[in-house]
C-alpha cells in the first residue's frame, strides 16, 4: 500500500478524522474510533465499537469482519495499529450508529471521495498534456538536436 503522508488527518466539523490514502487502491481508509467519536461524542469511543461489534456480529452483519487495520499516528504520538474502515464499509456503519451527525458525515466523506478522484483524475490530465507537449516539442529538429544527447 502506497500512502499518502501530507494527508493522514481530514476535518469533519473541526474534528480530526484520522484517514490513509492507498494510492494502488485508490481507496481512503477511516479510523472508525474517530468516525464514532463524530456520530456519538461518547466519552468512550472504544467501548462503543467493541459493543456494536459485537452487536453486528449477532446480527449476521459481515460489516464488522471486513474491518482492517493500519498503523495511524495516536494521541501520544506513536504509530498504532487502529481499526480502518474503506467508504463502503463507513458508509455502511454509519447507518447502524443512530446520530444527527449521520448525514452531514455522510455528505463529509462523499466530498473526500470526490476532491481524491477529482485531483487523481487533474493530475493524470495534466501529465498527458505535458507528455504531448513534449512529444510535438521533439519533432522541432532544433529542439529535437537539442534533447540528442552527443556522443
Amino acid at each position: 500500500m502506497k500512502i499518502e503522508e501530507n494527508k493522514n488527518i481530514q476535518l469533519f466539523q473541526s474534528q480530526e478524522i484520522r484517514t490513509q490514502w492507498d494510492n494502488e487502491k485508490e481507496l481512503w481508509y477511516f479510523s472508525v474510533i474517530d468516525a464514532i467519536v463524530v456520530l456519538t461524542h461518547s466519552d468512550r469511543p472504544r467501548k462503543y465499537w467493541s459493543d456494536l461489534k459485537s452487536k453486528l456480529k449477532k446480527e449476521g452483519s459481515e460489516v464488522s469482519e471486513k474491518i482492517g487495520q493500519l498503523k495511524l499516528k495516536a494521541s501520544d504520538g506513536k504509530m498504532r495499529l487502529t481499526d480502518v474502515a474503506n467508504t463502503e464499509q463507513l458508509l455502511r456503519l454509519i447507518q447502524s450508529v443512530p446520530s444527527p451527525n449521520a448525514e452531514p458525515f455522510k455528505i463529509w466523506l462523499a466530498k473526500v471521495e470526490y476532491e481524491e478522484l477529482y485531483s487523481a483524475m487533474f493530475e493524470s490530465l495534466l501529465a498527458g498534456i505535458v507528455t504531448n507537449k513534449v512529444k510535438i516539442i521533439s519533432t522541432i529538429p532544433f529542439v529535437n538536436n537539442i534533447l540528442k544527447p552527443k556522443i
